[in-house]
Order: C-alpha cells, then sequence, then structure tokens
C-alpha cells in the first residue's frame, strides 16, 4: 500500500516509496505512459519549467530568509532579548509545520493557484507586519503569518515539476537547481543588505520576492492530461 508523500486530487502530487521501495503511480501516469520522452537536459529550454522554477526559488529566498535571519532581525529591530528572538523563529517554524500539516486540504478544496495566491497574500502580510508592526508582539504575529504563507511554495512548485511522469526526471532537476540558488544566495544578500540598512528593513527584499512569486504563481496550473487511447478489444471477444 502507497503512503501518499501530499494528500491532493490535484495532477502531479507523487506518492512516497511503499515498503518494497518502489515509487506508486501517480493517478494521471498511464494517460502519458505512452508518449514520446526528452532528453532531461531539454528542460533547461522549456519557458514553463524555467517560470516554475523561478516560483521556487521566489518560496525558497522566503522560506531561507526566514529561517536564518527573523530571529536576528527582531533582536536588532526591536532590542529584543535574545530568548524572544528565539521564541519568534519558533513561531514561524510552528506556522510553516502546521500549513504544511494542513495545506493539503487545502489543494484537495480549492486547487494549486488559488491555494499559493492566498497562501503568499499571507506571507507577504506577515513580513509588513514583522519590519513595519512597531513592536514585537506584532512582529511575532507577522512571523506567524509568514511561516504559515511559506508552507507549501516549494512543495507545490516541486510537484507542478512533476506533472508529467515521462518528463519529470529533467524538469524536477532544473527546478530544483534554480530554487536551491535561492538556499544559496539569499542569507548572504540579506545580510548584505542588512549591513547598509539594518537586519529588520533588508527582510523588505523578501517581500518583493514573494511579491513576484504572486504575479507568476499561475504556471502552477496542473497540465492537460492527455485523452486516454481505448485498449483494444481481446481477439474473440463477444460484442
Amino acid at each position: 500500500m502507497s503512503i501518499p508523500f501530499w494528500r491532493s486530487s490535484s495532477p502531479g502530487w507523487i506518492d512516497a516509496p511503499t515498503s518494497s521501495g518502489s515509487l506508486a503511480p501517480t493517478h494521471h501516469t498511464e494517460a502519458h505512459a505512452g508518449g514520446p520522452r526528452q532528453h532531461p537536459r531539454r528542460a533547461w529550454t522549456e519557458p514553463r519549467t524555467l517560470l516554475v522554477g523561478l516560483f521556487v526559488f521566489t518560496a525558497a529566498f522566503t522560506e531561507g530568509t526566514g529561517n536564518d535571519w527573523l530571529g536576528i532581525a527582531v533582536i536588532d529591530g526591536y532590542g529584543a532579548a535574545h530568548a524572544l528572538g528565539s521564541l519568534t523563529f519558533a513561531v514561524f517554524l510552528a506556522a510553516m509545520t502546521l500549513g504544511r500539516w494542513f495545506g493539503p486540504g487545502l489543494l484537495d478544496r480549492w486547487g494549486r493557484v488559488p491555494t499559493i495566491r492566498l497562501l503568499g497574500a499571507v506571507a507577504l502580510a506577515g513580513l509588513v507586519l514583522v519590519v513595519y508592526g512597531g513592536s514585537l508582539p506584532v512582529a511575532i504575529a507577522g512571523a506567524a503569518l509568514w511561516g504559515l504563507g511559506t508552507a507549501l511554495g516549494f512543495p507545490v512548485g516541486m510537484s507542478a515539476a512533476s506533472d508529467d511522469p515521462r518528463q519529470a526526471a529533467g524538469r524536477v532537476s532544473v527546478v530544483a537547481s534554480v530554487g536551491y540558488v535561492a538556499f544559496l544566495a539569499g542569507p548572504p544578500l540579506i545580510g548584505f543588505l542588512g549591513d547598509e540598512v539594518g537586519t529588520l528593513r533588508a527582510l523588505t527584499a523578501t517581500g518583493g520576492l514573494v511579491a513576484l512569486g504572486l504575479l507568476i504563481s499561475g504556471v502552477l496550473r496542473p497540465l492537460p492530461v492527455p485523452e486516454r487511447v481505448p485498449a483494444a478489444e481481446p481477439v474473440g471477444a463477444p460484442r
């Protein structure tokens, strides 16, 4: 029996390995199975794949800057004690965890794009409260919204890259490569900006990336499933 990695009725969500080590097929694998496969490196020339990668970049940047800089930002920006900076970070992580637990239910109900746009708006509102809220309690509330809003961006982007099982390997590798650049580039960029304008104000750059992700989130729509080719009737079957 397969154990769903993300419980969703939307095309492209994959199953985790079963006890035998194999991957259970998605519900639309058969529809794509008979089509041609392309060389994985060709995925670097596909506009949709690159846009999905850019979306994942924005999601990874948003998540990564929260992980790396949120606690320091509230300590520097609000003069909070180190324990309160750690508490703010813990609230962010707890909210993101809850979003990943319960977010698939929203995906089942509303689909990828509406859910991601809603959560992106929540993340943007949270960032505004963290940076411009004016007090530590407001910033902590903003951290909760930020964590909740960023919970599904990265996994949904990866799922969008794997919509067509024939081309999933190349496309997922492209999207993952682009996305992980954010984990490498995000922390140094915020640190550089923090030296110039302060760590808290430097997080404004993250808000710009969230806005960009919202603008291009339509690219996450599942690919259309080709019509199934009816199976040939066995020889001698009754008519």
